[in-house]
């Protein structure tokens, strides 16, 4: 198994071990599994419960985990979760920390996302 050290920007030795993913990770989320689903944060996992809660209740339609978006420039955007509600509308979630919602790629994406789909409502959700 390979094994790196490194310093963080605090002088702090961080090792990484086994393969790409495991051991520290860049944003310190913390992977979760719920129902044979494996989710990149707590957060967005807990979101799950509430979305499953919700439509168990009434409250939405339906939700449908990381939906796809193509854009003609070869590249997609997968977001975290489409929800349809009662009334028929569709919104598009994405559950990202406040470090990620700064980062230039993820602006960009969210950019040509808006573009090339005027008609979707979008929502950052998580942490702020």
């Amino acid at each position: 198994m390979p094994r790196r050290t490194f310093r963080g920007s605090g002088g702090e030795e961080i090792l990484f071990t086994g393969k790409y993913g495991q051991g520290y990770r860049k944003y310190r989320n913390k992977k979760t599994e719920i129902d044979g689903i494996m989710f990149d944060s707590k957060g967005e996992s807990f979101h799950y419960l509430k979305l499953k809660e919700d439509k168990s209740n009434g409250k939405i339609k339906d939700f449908e985990l990381q939906p796809i978006f193509k854009f003609p420039t070869d590249t997609r955007f997968k977001a975290d979760f489409k929800v349809i509600h009662n009334d028929g509308h569709v919104v598009i979630q994405d559950y990202k920390s406040p470090i990620t919602r700064r980062e230039t790629a993820y602006r960009m994406r969210i950019k040509a996302l808006k573009y090339f789909y005027p008609d979707v409502i979008f929502e950052e959700i998580g942490r702020r």
